[in-house]
């Protein structure tokens, strides 16, 4: 199929969910434009970028169909299927899980009374003291007997970024903030027959929670574990040796004020990456992670058990 052919299917179907189509053109040789807009979402139009003449499936598979670009955001949906999905959830006052934690400011913090659906996996004991007491939060128990002999505080970096981007915490809140999937393998809820979600082998339930968007930290979860691992998040190869230079020549205290300050990155999943050093740009951002203050008994709208893989 060409991509005049894909463009006018995606304006057809775009057109049937309210956008308007403001501009349908073809930009250089190899890109054709679609410029969508949809008031009740969108401050801004968004932009589907169909980048090559090569649309056969293999093709596809391997860098995915089209750029969405709203503003200086974008994500790479990876077929016709995942397109309509997008499309879906825009015009659902949602955003793709992709561009969701780049956005996330723009988009839902601007937007106090929108809700965000999370999923968040528990054990028994757990889900039994939400259903005594109401709530949960994360009071660190867990966390510091690990956290203790480490010389940076990953929890309590995540706790300051929480501080400096969203309303202040309730009365409730614990030391630590509370974890949940936004997007596991891309995947809303997640596929519990993955492995990792839950303690092997152990009863889980997984609790289908909405709150305020406004009140949620959407990160990317892959690159989480470079904070986890104290070292420097990185666009390129060229960058990654200029912090290993840095760190010959810097002072240490010097160093890890800007090496961390680099982490802030984790928020900003839709800026550029060279796709040779951060991989296949269509299935990058598939694990999106959310933290939230506290988590009230009011929020679960379903639960699921299983026992974890």
């Amino acid at each position: 199929m060409s991509t005049q052919a894909i463009a006018r299917k995606i304006a057809r179907y775009a057109e049937g969910l309210g956008f308007t189509v403001e501009q349908h053109a073809s930009g250089i040789s190899e890109s054709m434009y679609l410029t969508l807009w949809y008031a009740p979402a969108l401050a801004q139009p968004l932009r589907i970028r169909i980048s090559t003449h090569d649309l056969s499936a293999t093709a596809i598979k391997k860098h995915g169909l089209a750029d969405f670009e709203i503003g200086s955001h974008s994500a790479r949906c990876s077929d016709m299927a995942e397109c309509v999905r997008w499309l879906r959830a825009i015009a659902g006052r949602e955003l793709p899980p992709k561009l969701a934690v780049s956005m996330q400011h723009e988009f839902h913090a601007s937007r106090p009374n929108t809700l965000i659906t999370l999923y968040h996996v528990c054990d028994q004991a757990a889900y039994t003291a939400l259903q005594q007491r109401g709530y949960l939060n994360g009071d660190g128990r867990r966390a510091e007997r690990w956290l203790r002999d480490m010389e940076w505080q990953p929890y309590q970096w995540m706790t300051e970024q929480m501080e400096q981007r969203l309303p202040p915490k309730p009365a409730n809140a614990g030391k630590y903030p509370v974890w949940a999937w936004y997007t596991h393998g891309g995947k809303q809820p997640p596929d519990l027959r993955c492995g990792g979600i839950g303690t092997k082998g152990k009863r889980m339930v997984m609790l289908t929670i909405q709150l305020p968007s406004s009140e949620v930290l959407l990160s990317d979860y892959d690159e989480w574990h470079i904070v986890l691992n104290n070292g420097p998040c990185t666009d390129n190869e060229i960058e990654w040796e200029h912090w290993n230079a840095l760190e010959k020549v810097w002072p240490a205290e010097q160093y890890n004020t800007a090496m961390r300050a680099s982490w802030e990155k984790i928020f900003i999943p839709g800026r550029s990456v060279d796709p040779q050093w951060g991989g296949n740009p269509a299935a990058r951002h598939n694990y999106i992670q959310a933290c939230f203050w506290t988590l009230e008994k009011t929020m679960v709208k379903a639960e699921r058990w299983f026992t974890a893989r």
